[in-house]
């Protein structure tokens, strides 16, 4: 049997100001194939809050293949195995299937945001991410560059069971994803939702006192 191993370590702090943290996490073992595996997960992010100001920057490093995968050869691909990947590398979820949608490439995602609070009910937030391959391998172009996605958020907490959310996404991919992806001739891709979500409390159980 192959059994794939996961290790890592997480650290956070929490100032009135300054927030960071990060991880890093081992993958070894062997892989559905039986092929020696050895890849790396590394993340970080930091933020400064400055009144309803609150700029901030990350990375998250996704390890990925410089050869061919073969039974000879180790598997340096990391897999996010069984986490929800949505929003997780921009919300345009281009990177879900990373030995597919890297060409086993793995991912380097760099990225900025800016969050503004109106108020205590009112945010908007702004993420830009420019995406990289991790490593390039014979399946995969020499350009490492992949694209540029922007993430605008605005968010509106009407009541404690009611939010309403708002979004305009739009990504623009280079020649290496198009190529990598087959996604077409389109550089430019985009998409506008609205979402609300309720979360009534139905059932409320208060405490009562007998005179």
């Amino acid at each position: 049997m192959n059994f794939r191993h996961t290790s890592g370590i997480y650290g956070n702090y929490s100032g009135e100001k300054l927030n960071c943290q990060g991880n890093a996490y081992y993958q070894y073992g062997r892989n559905r194939k039986g092929h020696k595996l050895s890849a790396t997960l590394i993340e970080a992010e930091i933020s400064l809050k400055t009144g309803k100001l609150t700029p901030g920057a990350g990375i998250s490093l996704l390890s990925g293949n410089d050869k061919t995968p073969g039974p000879d050869e180790t598997d340096k691909l990391f897999d996010p195995l069984y986490g929800n990947r949505h929003g997780f590398n921009g919300n345009m979820d281009y990177f879900t299937n990373y030995p597919l949608q890297t060409g086993q490439g793995g991912l380097a995602d760099y990225y900025l945001w800016l969050d503004y609070k109106f108020s205590k009910k009112v945010s908007v937030r702004n993420t830009i991410h420019f995406f990289n391959l991790a490593d390039t391998n014979p399946g995969t172009p020499d350009d490492k560059a992949l694209g540029f996605e922007n993430d605008l958020v605005l968010k509106y907490r009407f009541s404690d069971w009611g939010n309403l959310e708002s979004g305009y996404i739009f990504f623009n991919q280079t020649e290496t994803l198009k190529e990598i992806q087959q996604t077409g001739s389109d550089n430019f891709n985009q998409f506008f939702y609205v979402q609300l979500t309720l979360t009534p409390n139905l059932f409320k159980q208060t405490n009562s006192t007998s005179k």
